[in-house]
């Protein structure tokens, strides 16, 4: 559930508004309390990368401690 948590949260960022200062528009909506245990209240978000085309994705890869998305129209993960 932890990880299920974590994807939808990532899907929400990806979604967010992107300036040209890779800086964020938004806030996250603390639906559920328990969101708390797994995200500090005090974190921002962040722009993990930018300038692609249509993502898919994401996938935390945990024995990797990775996080995975890809672009679909240029074909790369």
């Amino acid at each position: 559930m932890k990880h299920l948590l974590y994807v939808m949260l990532l899907g929400l960022l990806f979604s967010c508004k992107v300036t040209s200062e890779t800086t964020t528009m938004g806030t996250v909506e603390r639906i559920d309390p328990s969101l708390d245990n797994i995200i500090n209240q005090d974190a921002k978000i962040e722009v993990l990368g930018e300038g692609y085309e249509w993502s898919e994705g994401p996938l935390w890869v945990a024995e990797k401690n990775m996080l995975l998305f890809s672009d679909v129209p240029k074909n790369t993960v």
